[in-house]
């Protein structure tokens, strides 16, 4: 690539050995985290963290004709590994996906003491609430009409949180819809 910097082939060649890379280190952290191993952590900024998750659901969102709302506001700081981006894509994925009806999602954040929530907020149809402390359970669907995955995801997420002594849940939102939230301990 330094030889040839406008080769195509080779600036694929290097984008796919790139993204492979990634998706080998999210391996092996999410191995990390399902035995419960300790996993590294740094400071990150939380505004410029979910601009990179919303940014990779722009074109879908597009295609789906909803909207997402985030409004970044104060500077956050978290110690956390990247891979706690996985628990906002899930969540912003699942609404895109259960609550497409809705048409908009709002991702929120809200600081209070020593940790900042972070919401995601659909405006589908809200789960109920006799399903909240299953819904973080390996192999829980809630759909019970087709089969749309494997029920790993927010098992998954769980157990990231877990990693990040963070807490994971879903809470009705009004009128009707879901926040599924994160609170994480903030610098």
């Amino acid at each position: 690539l330094e030889e040839n910097p406008d080769d195509k082939v080779i600036q694929l060649i290097k984008s796919s050995s790139d993204s492979l890379l990634q998706v080998i280190d999210k391996a092996t952290i999410l191995s990390k985290v399902a035995f419960d191993e300790e996993i590294e952590k740094e400071n990150l900024n939380l505004n410029s963290l979910m601009n990179q998750v919303i940014e990779e659901f722009t074109s879908i969102l597009e295609r789906k004709d909803m909207s997402l709302e985030y409004q970044p506001s104060e500077v956050i700081t978290i110690e956390a590994n990247s891979i706690v981006s996985e628990i906002f894509k899930n969540y912003i994925s699942n609404a895109i996906k259960y609550a497409q009806d809705g048409k908009r999602i709002i991702v929120e954040h809200e600081q209070k003491d020593d940790y900042v929530t972070i919401m995601v907020k659909d405006f589908g149809m809200t789960i109920p609430e006799e399903e909240y402390a299953n819904i973080f359970e390996r192999s829980v669907q809630l759909s019970k009409n087709e089969k749309r995955g494997q029920g790993l995801g927010l098992a998954i997420v769980k157990r990231i949180a877990e990693a990040h002594n963070a807490e994971v849940g879903v809470k009705p939102n009004t009128p009707k819809g879901n926040i599924f939230y994160l609170k994480i301990p903030c610098n």
